[in-house]
């Protein structure tokens, strides 16, 4: 696990034994913006293109998301990347569909606790994500979702994702026993959402 800033340098040939990787980077003392930040940024990320999974932290995405290039710290890179697990926090739309662009073969993705949940966006800027989002979910087979509660912006995302994974084999969701949720009811809205996978499965678990 990496955590704390983004050095300047770093002696990159301790990277490529790596197959898994969890990233932690925050704010300190405004060290994100420096200059150089960003490219230093880019040159970790890089580092790690080749790691099969990567657990990353959703303070890492909004700390990001304050560098003035962002857009180019997450090229299309990750192509050694099958398996996406988003680390607890608060994140925004902008920064997922970037996140997640940059993961073209992406199988299996977890959206842990609070990661999508509240709306941290108005609607027109989720309009806006999806005129970009084609290229995302083309070999996605599962998804996992922690204290799935239905609302607006967790059905947003399952709406996308069914929509736009072919590959899809199935739903997971994750559900507190004392959440008052009527299962049949939730499941009932979501078998009657469009699926571009005929194969998808619904499954529902309890913590």
């Amino acid at each position: 696990m990496y955590c704390g800033s983004v050095a300047k340098e770093y002696v990159l040939s301790s990277f490529r034994t790596l197959e898994s990787a969890e990233v932690l980077l925050y704010e300190y003392g405004g060290v994100q913006r420096e200059i150089g930040y960003g490219v230093a940024v880019s040159k970790f990320f890089r580092a790690l293109s080749h790691v099969q999974c990567l657990e990353i932290y959703a303070e890492t995405l909004e700390t990001l998301s304050t560098v003035d290039d962002f857009v180019n710290i997450l090229p299309h890179v990750f192509h050694d990347v099958d398996e996406l697990i988003l680390k607890d926090g608060k994140t925004t739309d902008k920064s997922l569909f970037l996140l997640l662009k940059a993961l073209p073969n992406l199988r299996w993705l977890v959206f842990e606790e609070s990661c999508i949940a509240g709306n941290k966006e108005v609607e027109h800027s989720w309009v806006g994500h999806m005129l970009t989002a084609g290229c995302m979910f083309q070999h996605l087979e599962t998804v996992y979702i922690v204290r799935f509660s239905g609302n607006a912006r967790q059905m947003r995302w399952v709406k996308l994702i069914l929509k736009t994974a072919n590959t899809l084999e199935a739903v997971i969701l994750s559900l507190r026993s004392d959440d008052s949720i009527n299962q049949e009811a939730l499941m009932s809205d979501l078998q009657s959402l469009p699926r571009a996978s005929d194969g998808c499965e619904f499954e529902f678990e309890e913590y």
